[in-house]
Order: structure tokens, then C-alpha cells, then sequence
């Protein structure tokens, strides 16, 4: 049905890099591609998704999560927000694009704020992709791999698993000290 990928999946419990530079690592910065928010099943609040134009141009703009909107401006609507520049110290300014529902890292953990930004080309090599597929349809790690090849990313390994199973590994921790209780 769709199809995405990533520098970092915001599952696992997996961190992404700083929303901006400094100690302070309260957000996290995310790089997409396009038809990331429809892929990972996520809620565009106001505006619209980062488009296939803005990642292979390496657009200055990005989508804020919910936590994020309300973390780097606060008391601001989603509606607010979307046409704003957002600039962090020793970076360009962004325009925000949209404002996207919450992600968490695994079951047990609070929202990140999270700043979604297109995905450079240079990093397609190192990625995660992920995909959505109709209920009933299968997938094998050749037919990924092919597809990958056609839109033009130039993907090295393929392996697959379902989002739930990562789910579950990022809670793995939980689950280990919910036992010894």
C-alpha cells in the first residue's frame, strides 16, 4: 500500500539524533522520506507530509510531532504552527510543513517531540525502509529490494520483519523485569 524509510525507525526504542545541538536531548530529529506518515500509520494534525520533491532537493523544512510542537513553542495550535520558520542554533532555517501525531519508541515509553526532515540522498545506503502492505499480501526480500532498486534507492541488504516484532524488542527489557516481578 506504501512504502518509506528512514535514517532511524522510531521503534525499538531506537533514538534518532537531538532535535537540535546541545545537552539539551529532549527532542528527537528524524530523517524521512517521502509517505513516512502514511506508511508508519501516523496522523497528519495540520498541514501536509514531507513531499518526494523536498527529500530528493534536500527542502529546509520539517514537520514537528504533537510533544515536539509543544515543546519548542508552546501555547501554539497545530494550525499555528504549520508556515512558521524554525531555526536551531548553527542551522539554516526550516519551514514547518505540518504537525504530525506522536510516536512512541516502544510500548512503555512517554511521546518524543520529534522534527521530521526530508532525508538526504547520500544516506539512502544506510537506511530503514519500511512498508505497509494490503491485508493477505506477502512479501519477499527480493521483491523489496527490486522495488527499492526501480524508485532508485540502492539497497545493500534486505531483511524483514514485522513492525510488531520490533515493537516487541524494544520492550524486551520490560518484559524480562514483568517476569522476575
Amino acid at each position: 500500500e506504501s512504502a518509506a524509510g528512514a535514517d532511524v525507525l522510531p521503534i525499538e526504542g531506537a533514538v534518532a539524533y537531538p532535535m537540535w545541538a546541545g545537552d539539551d536531548r529532549r527532542g528527537q530529529r528524524w530523517s524521512i522520506t517521502d509517505g513516512f506518515v502514511e506508511t508508519m500509520g501516523m496522523r497528519m494534525i495540520a498541514g501536509r507530509p514531507i513531499t518526494a520533491v523536498e527529500v530528493r532537493t534536500q527542502a529546509p523544512v520539517g514537520m514537528l510531532s504533537q510533544f515536539g510542537l509543544n515543546l519548542v513553542w508552546p501555547g501554539v495550535t497545530p494550525r499555528e504552527a504549520v508556515g512558521r520558520s524554525l531555526q536551531f542554533p548553527g542551522e539554516a532555517a526550516r519551514q514547518v510543513v505540518g504537525v504530525v501525531s506522536d510516536v512512541r519508541g516502544n510500548y512503555a515509553e512517554q511521546p518524543w517531540p520529534s522534527l521530521y526532515v526530508p532525508l538526504g540522498s547520500d544516506k539512502f545506503r544506510f537506511m530503514d525502509y519500511i512498508v505497509r502492505l494490503a491485508p493477505g499480501r506477502s512479501v519477499t526480500a527480493t521483491d523489496i529490494t527490486h522495488t527499492l532498486q526501480q524508485r532508485g534507492y540502492a539497497a545493500q541488504q534486505v531483511r524483514i520483519s514485522p513492525v510488531i516484532e520490533r515493537f516487541d524488542r524494544g520492550v524486551t527489557d520490560q518484559k524480562f523485569r514483568a517476569e522476575l516481578f
